[in-house]
C-alpha cells in the first residue's frame, strides 16, 4: 500500500523531469541567423517533453484513481493513508503532484499553440489548486496569470496568422526604432520570417516586416481579442 504508489508517484516525477531537460535544452538564445533552426529545434524537444509529461500524467491519474477508490471506503488503508499527510496517496499530495504536471503540460503546449488543450488543462490546475491553498494564494495567481497569457498568445497568433485574410486591416503602434510610422495604417500581406508579417502602408506603399505586438487590428479580429479579453477579465480578475 505503500512502496507501490511511492514508486510510481517517483517514476512520474522522472518522467516529468526528463520532459523539462528537453525543454531547457531546446530553450536557448542564438544568434539570428540560427533562429529558424533554433525555434524548430525547440518544437521538437518541446514535442518531445510533451510526450513525457503526457506519460507521466498517465501515472498519476491512475494514483489519483487508486487513492479515490480507497479513500472511498471506510477502511484500515484509508484511515492510515489520510493520517500520513506524505503518503503518495494522500489527497492533498495526489492533488499537488498532478496540478504540478499539468502546469508543465500546459506551458508546453502554450509553446507549440495548441492553445484550447492548454486553456482546459489550465482550468483543471486552477480547480486543483483552489482545494489544495484556497482562493487567495500565489499558487492559484500564478495558475491564473497563465491563463490570461494562454489568452494572449491565442490573440497574437491569430494575427500572425492573418485570420483575417489578405486583406487585414492594422494600425501601427508602439515602434521605437521606427516610431514615424507609428499610427500609419497598413494591410497585412503575409507572413515572414518565424515571428513577423509584412504589412504594406496605405499612405505610400512601403512594406514593413513587423511584429505582432507593434499592430493592432482594425478589422473582425479586433473584436475577437476583444471579446477573449473581456472574457479573460470577468472570469479571473476576481482571483487576480
Amino acid at each position: 500500500h505503500r512502496n507501490r504508489p511511492l514508486l510510481h508517484s517517483t517514476q512520474a516525477l522522472i518522467l516529468r523531469a526528463i520532459g523539462a531537460v528537453h525543454v531547457s535544452q531546446g530553450n536557448v538564445r542564438v544568434p539570428w541567423s540560427e533562429r529558424r533552426r533554433a525555434v524548430e529545434e525547440f518544437r521538437e524537444k518541446t514535442a518531445c517533453a510533451l510526450n513525457l509529461f503526457e506519460s507521466a500524467l498517465s501515472i498519476q491519474r491512475q494514483l489519483d484513481a487508486d487513492s479515490e477508490q480507497i479513500l472511498s471506503c471506510n477502511s484500515d488503508l484509508s484511515v492510515l493513508i489520510r493520517a500520513d499527510a506524505q503518503h503518495a496517496l494522500h489527497p492533498l499530495i495526489r492533488q499537488t503532484q498532478t496540478s504540478a504536471l499539468l502546469f508543465d503540460i500546459v506551458e508546453a503546449k502554450l509553446h507549440l499553440e495548441m492553445f484550447e488543450e492548454a486553456q482546459d488543462q489550465c482550468q483543471q490546475v486552477i480547480d486543483m489548486r483552489k482545494c489544495v491553498y484556497g482562493n487567495e494564494n500565489a499558487h492559484v495567481a500564478e495558475a491564473h496569470s497563465r491563463m490570461g497569457c494562454i489568452f494572449g498568445k491565442k490573440a497574437s497568433a491569430q494575427l500572425k496568422r492573418g485570420v483575417v485574410g489578405a486583406m487585414g486591416r492594422v494600425r501601427i503602434h508602439a515602434l521605437k526604432s521606427a516610431a514615424q510610422y507609428n499610427g500609419l495604417v497598413g494591410t497585412l500581406i503575409k507572413e515572414v520570417g518565424d515571428d513577423r508579417i509584412c504589412v504594406r502602408l496605405d499612405c505610400h506603399g512601403k512594406e514593413l516586416s513587423l511584429k505582432a505586438d507593434n499592430m493592432i487590428l482594425l478589422s473582425t479580429v479586433a473584436q475577437y481579442i476583444k471579446q477573449l479579453r473581456a472574457q479573460e477579465v470577468a472570469q479571473y480578475s476576481e482571483a487576480l
